[in-house]
């Protein structure tokens, strides 16, 4: 208070009221600095709560906020930005530089962005990082300055947010495009799926993607595309069968359904193929089918991983993305491929395929209906359905569209007209179409010509086969499924004597009411589709009477496979079954022949063992039956000769018997007897066997050794006969000729005069009656002389001896000829060997008796004569036209012409032969041996 100043002191008072100024003024801005202190404390409270609140939004900021110094130094970055780069806290990345967490190929234009902030300006940038664990994201930065108070640029503020998912969005839809633009331009399949594949691992590129096709026959899976796939593991794997277990691709296409492994290594799928894909660093697959409109499975769509794992969201879209265009790509090559086959299949279809207009014109042919009609496709398209058809007038067309528009397909006949004017049977299915807001008629036409005539040649053969039927002389008959009769052989209705009745369209049962039950069993398995049949079966008629009957029953099939009913094959064989009985009664016949037969009888094998025989044998060779049973022939020594044995066996082999074979055989006691041998094979018991007869002929054949010697004897004294007789001819002939002939023509001389000397004109009338005389004197004489030429001549023609045979041919064939009147030939071969007188004589009179025989019995027109060598004998021919004679005529005993030409021939040495000549009359044939010293004659001209 010392210190104030008075109140009486004026300058106090200024001083006071200074003072108190100063204190209103320091009060006042002690006041304004409280203010100031509380508005600073309320403005830093403010700024705390708004720092909280900005940092609160900071770290709960969805988007990355960040803080870059101008070296790329990291200064501050949130929560979301942390984990955008794959980071568990900020001290992981703080002052570390954010380049080298971007991608190379974005690095640099990231910090030009960066070096832009720094300089003022503000940006944005599209960028790919790699985080620290590997992940690779895509971002968006809005960029900015960050000035401190100065305004100086402290920091690059940056704002990025993930924009992943949209690029791979923009990936899926540019791959979308590309490929559907592939598919677009018709690219080959093998390009467009490889393309697809390329761009689907572009986005993920750890990912190795293959597409599998499955083949034609829905069991096998074929290569489609796999570009990052080793070629090695692609051709591996191309050909495999789906199944249950087999791998990823082959299981999902065979169960339909995605398939996960994450572990190939360990997953039992893989079992069969997991050296195959761990040899070539593949260690997780997925697959998925790929499935048309109708989800029928077209191939499939895997991802592999060079790491085990399971599919993220990214590989689900890629396989959705992938399923679905390889889905279309495939589909669309398939129905490319489909309609380029149906194209090929119309153009070139055998039946003639038209598209037709409302309207009735031609708006598509094919080849077949160009070619079937001999129109090009040009002239065609020129032309209505009423230029082809002659039957389809423009009248009735309206009427048939709407029908055709009501039913939608109708099939009928009519006919249409080629080119060439040839009307031709067709059958149409026109087929009603809208498409494109048009309507069309899809007609398939087809030549139905070869088919009407087919058609009617079925009615000629089913009336053939009615015919056939009915004049069969087998018993068939053909019921349907009722039974009813269809048709029946006339053999049928005899048989089980139905004649008097009309059976077809009627019931088998009613025709045959009283039929067993057991037939109706057998019939309804029939008509089930059994066949059955009887060899031997009993059948009583109506009238008490029985037949035995073969029969077999069938089912007959329409042309659809049914059963359309049965048919029935019958015979009967009533005779046979007598025949059988009556080949009982022949078989024990047989036995009781076997048995009591005087001859040898014996059954062997083919072998030669014997399997039984009578007691003929036992006769005939002294064994008993009992002890040659299962003995062989051989072993019996039975055969004396072998190769009577061979020639036997031979001739059974050859012609299945063999008859009277004359052979040896050896009796038990070492007696040779001479047999004759027969046999024949036959069947016993299912095994070939002979059956033999042996007659002992040996007592025969020496009768007929001693009658042989007893005939050479007769034989050699006929000829001494002969030859006496032929000299006495001679000697008679010659003294005929000779003596009679001298002591005639003396007296034709004698009275030659007798008539001269009566001829005298100047002789009474009286004695004319002596001149006749006289002359008819002289005519007796002449006629006497021929006479006796005649006999003479009959005796031995004396040109036989003087001339030979072929001049007596020659004049026996002038007399044969005037005195039957019948044309008589003589034909003689040149330079022929000179003969004997003997045998030259033989065969003049075998000639003559021969011609004798033409004469008398033949009644021939013209006989022919031939003499000729034949080999090394002499061949007399004589040939007739006549009535021929009879076998047994040629070989009777009783004939003693033909037996003493016989003879004749055999006194030469020769044989003579009597056959039936071709085409009528006889023809004898006489054959001497020549001998080798005789030589050739001069032939006589006739």
């Amino acid at each position: 208070m010392n210190h104030l100043p008075s109140m009486d002191d004026p300058g106090k008072e200024a001083r006071i009221r200074q003072l108190e100024q100063q204190l209103s003024a320091l009060t006042t801005t002690h006041q304004e600095l409280l203010e100031d202190h509380r508005a600073h404390k309320e403005t830093e409270a403010a700024l705390q709560r708004s720092e909280a609140r900005l940092r609160a939004i900071f770290d709960t900021e969805p988007e990355c906020v960040k803080l870059l110094a101008a070296d790329g130094s990291l200064i501050e970055m949130n929560p979301a930005g942390l984990r955008m780069l794959e980071a568990d806290s900020f001290q992981q990345l703080e002052n570390h530089c954010v380049y080298l967490l971007v991608v190379a190929e974005h690095r640099t234009a990231f910090r030009e962005l960066t070096e832009r902030v720094f300089l003022g300006e503000s940006g944005s940038l599209e960028f790919q990082i790699i985080g620290l664990r590997g992940g690779r994201r895509w971002l968006e930065t809005h960029a900015t300055p960050l000035r401190d108070a100065s305004g100086a640029i402290t920091a690059m503020l940056g704002i990025t947010r993930d924009i992943t998912q949209r690029k791979q969005a923009e990936a899926i839809t540019a791959s979308q495009t590309q490929v559907l633009e592939l598919i677009a331009k018709d690219v080959p399949l093998a390009e467009t799926l490889a393309a697809m594949l390329e761009h689907i691992e572009a986005m993920v590129p750890t990912m190795l993607c293959s597409v599998l096709l499955l083949d034609g026959d829905g069991q096998h899976l074929r290569h489609g595309a796999a570009p990052s796939l080793p070629d090695a593991y692609n051709r591996a794997i191309d050909g495999l069968r789906i199944g249950p277990c087999v791998g990823s691709c082959g299981t999902a296409a065979f169960r339909r359904e995605q398939v996960t492994v994450e572990d190939i290594a360990t997953d039992p799928l893989w079992a069969d193929y997991r050296e195959l894909a761990l040899a070539h660093g593949l260690r997780a697959c997925w697959s998925t089918p790929i499935f048309d409109a109708q989800q029928c499975v077209l191939g499939t769509f895997a991802i592999y991983y060079r790491q085990p794992g399971r599919p993220t969201v990214l590989d689900l879209r890629c396989v959705d993305l992938a399923t679905g265009l390889a889905a279309v790509a495939i589909s669309r090559k398939r129905a490319e491929a489909a309609l380029q086959m149906m194209r090929f299949s119309v153009d070139h279809a055998g039946d003639a395929v038209f598209w037709v207009s409302p309207e009735g014109r031609i708006l598509y042919a094919n080849d077949s209906a160009c070619a079937g009609r001999g129109y090009s496709r040009e002239e065609l398209l020129g032309m209505t359905i009423f230029d082809l058809d002659p039957d389809y007038q423009p009248g009735i067309w309206p009427a048939h569209w709407a029908e055709l528009k009501r039913c939608g397909t109708l099939t009928f006949e009519t006919r249409h007209r080629s080119k060439d004017g040839r009307v031709f049977p067709i059958e149409v299915n026109a087929n009603y179409v809208q498409a494109s807001g048009q309507e069309f008629n899809f007609a398939f036409v087809r030549d139905i010509t070869e088919r009407k005539q087919a058609e009617d040649a079925l009615r000629e053969i089913a009336q053939l086969f009615r015919l056939f039927v009915e004049h069969s002389p087998a018993a068939i008959a053909m019921l349907d499924c009722d039974m009813r009769y269809l048709v029946a052989s006339h053999r049928w209705l005899t048989d089980f004597r139905l004649c008097e009745q009309d059976v077809i369209g009627r019931s088998h049962y009613d025709l045959f009411p009283d039929i067993p039950e057991r037939w109706k069993v057998i019939h309804r398995r029939c008509l089930g589709g059994a066949v059955e049949k009887s060899a031997a079966d009993e059948f009583p008629h109506a009238d008490g009477s029985t037949d035995w009957l073969r029969w077999e029953m069938r089912p007959w099939h329409t042309s659809h496979g049914a059963i359309g009913g049965v048919i029935i094959f019958s015979e009967r064989i009533t005779e046979r079954k007598r025949a059988e009985e009556a080949l009982r009664e022949s078989e024990a016949k047989f036995s009781k022949v076997f048995r009591n037969s005087p001859d040898a009888v014996l059954l062997t094998t083919l072998d030669g063992h014997i399997l039984d025989a009578n007691a003929g044998f036992t006769r005939l060779t002294g064994f008993e039956i009992d002890e040659v049973r299962s003995r062989t022939t051989l072993g019996l020594g039975f055969w004396a000769d072998l190769a009577d044995r061979q020639r036997f066996l031979a001739g059974l082999c050859d012609h299945g018997r063999m008859n009277e074979m004359e052979a040896t055989f050896c009796t038990r006691a070492g007696a040779l007897r001479t047999c004759l041998i027969s046999g024949e094979l036959m069947d016993l018991g299912g095994q070939p066997a002979i059956i033999g007869v042996v007659r002992d002929i040996t007592e025969r054949k020496q009768a007929e050794h001693r009658l042989a010697e007893s005939g050479a004897q007769l034989r050699a004294l006929l000829a001494r006969l002969q030859r006496a007789r032929e000299e006495e001819r001679i000697r008679v002939s010659r003294e005929i000729h000779d003596e009679l002939g001298q002591l005639l023509t003396g007296l034709k001389m004698d009275v030659r005069w007798i008539e001269r000397k009566l001829s005298d004109p100047g002789l009474p009338p009286a004695l004319n009656p002596l001149l006749d005389r006289a002359v008819a004197a002289s005519e007796l004489a002449d006629a006497t002389i021929a006479t006796v030429q005649k006999i003479a001549a009959e005796l031995r023609p004396g040109t036989l001896d003087h001339l030979g045979l072929e001049a007596a041919l020659n004049q026996e064939a002038r007399r044969f000829r005037e005195r039957s009147g019948v044309r008589c030939v003589v034909v003689i071969a040149e330079s022929l060997p000179a003969l004997p007188p003997e045998t030259a004589g033989e065969l003049y009179y075998i000639c003559q008796e021969a011609l004798t025989n033409v004469a008398r019995h033949a009644q021939a027109t013209s006989v022919v004569i031939g003499l000729k060598t034949d080999g090394g004998d002499m061949l007399l021919e004589l040939r007739d036209d006549g009535v021929g004679m009879a076998g047994a005529e040629l070989n009777a005993p009783h004939s003693l012409g033909l037996l003493g030409m016989r003879e004749r021939a055999a006194q030469c040495g020769g044989t003579i032969t009597f056959t039936r000549n071709v085409p009528q009359g006889t023809r004898v044939a006489v054959r001497v041996p020549l001998a080798n010293d005789e030589r050739p004659m001069t032939r006589q001209i006739l």
